[in-house]
């Protein structure tokens, strides 16, 4: 919330949206939720059925206002079953740490919880009560998989229909379809014989890691040690120099793990392109860029109204910060066609989208 604020202070013409906030320090910042205090409150029933022990245990993630709504409804639920019903809160201070959020399971049910709820969303907890043979509840998504004799229900996220409301135009600039070239490299030169062997040879680094207890990385990114592909050192001119490096940044002074391909491989993400339309999709490329061919087909899968624009000249990463080459008027206009305003929202990182928005209560 505090960095959404912050920047929403110095782009006054820009609309931002949080999800699940509260504060609104600027006139150009709405926040949003959803009513799932409400599921909150039907497991908070559940739980007072079927523990026995008649107390609950809750892995909160900070004391704000969407938190701690949860944590009431499910108690006033459980209440409303069994006046006598307990509920120990052990406050994680994290959205996602799997070891925090193990810890804090493995705490309450040494306490003498024996249902465990969560408002953090990695799977730990929900592991630990599988373990432990209590029962559970799954938080943002519908986590089966991971407790299949464990997890009662679940509270299901669902921002899909409230962002296809909202979002009125997309610009993709210089997209990079990752789940593409990860399965098939390069302008779709992998055999599905060596797809196979890459699987394989994933999947033996998978049980490596699983034995050593820890993910193997390779080399550090973008380093040049000579006769490179020209794109290897646009890349490296970019996250390797002042213009987009970061000391705590993967593709500038880290590596990515050995296993990283394999939560890519099957899930093509453009699968649904279509279904963007009606709304208006601008993708914008560089011309001598590698990757120009990612937009291209993406462009010729896309259902109208779309518009492809080629930048003359631009690498593929000129257009992160080349301000010379990245065509802002082009985009306003776009946008001045399409709608009236921005909106960006935390889960949709890599897109922009214009919006007629009003600030939410």
């Amino acid at each position: 919330m505090d960095a959404t604020n912050a920047v929403a202070g110095k782009f006054p013409n820009v609309k931002f949206e949080h999800a699940t906030g509260y504060k609104r320090d600027h006139a150009n910042v709405a926040t949003y939720n959803s009513k799932f205090h409400e599921g909150r409150y039907v497991q908070g029933i559940i739980a007072a059925k079927m523990s026995k022990a008649g107390v609950a245990g809750y892995i909160a993630s900070f004391p704000i206002p969407e938190v701690v709504m949860g944590i009431n409804a499910f108690v006033l639920g459980a209440q409303s079953v069994n006046p006598d019903f307990k509920l120990k809160v052990v406050w994680a201070n994290t959205w996602f740490d799997p070891g925090k959020e193990a810890d804090a399971a493995k705490a309450l049910i040494d306490q003498g919880v024996d249902i465990i709820t969560q408002h953090t969303d990695s799977t730990a907890p929900m592991q630990v009560a599988a373990e432990r043979g209590i029962k559970a509840f799954g938080q943002a998504s519908d986590m089966i998989a991971f407790g299949k004799e464990t997890q009662l229900t679940a509270i299901v996220d669902n921002w899909g229909p409230y962002y296809t409301e909202r979002v009125k135009a997309v610009v993709v600039s210089t997209m990079y379809d990752m789940t593409r070239v990860m399965s098939k490299g390069y302008n779709d030169t992998v055999t599905l014989e060596q797809r196979t062997q890459t699987l394989e040879q994933l999947g033996r680094q998978r049980w490596q890691d699983a034995k050593n207890g820890t993910p193997a990385y390779g080399p550090v990114s973008n380093e040049l040690k000579g006769g490179e592909a020209q794109f290897l050192v646009d890349y490296h001119n970019y996250y390797r120099t002042p213009r987009g490096f970061h000391p705590r940044a993967v593709n500038s002074n880290g590596s990515w793990a050995l296993t990283t391909p394999l939560s890519f491989m099957n899930m093509p993400i453009l699968s649904y392109i279509k279904e963007i339309s009606p709304r208006p999709i601008l993708f914008i490329h560089g011309e001598n860029a590698h990757s120009r061919y990612f937009s291209e087909t993406a462009y010729a899968a896309a259902a109208q109204p779309k518009e492809l624009m080629i930048i003359k000249g631009a690498n593929h990463v000129d257009l992160y910060d080349r301000m010379d080459k990245i065509p802002f008027d082009a985009i306003a206009a776009f946008f001045d066609r399409s709608t009236m305003f921005w909106i960006i929202a935390p889960e949709l990182k890599s897109l922009k989208y214009r919006v007629s928005l009003s600030p939410l209560a």
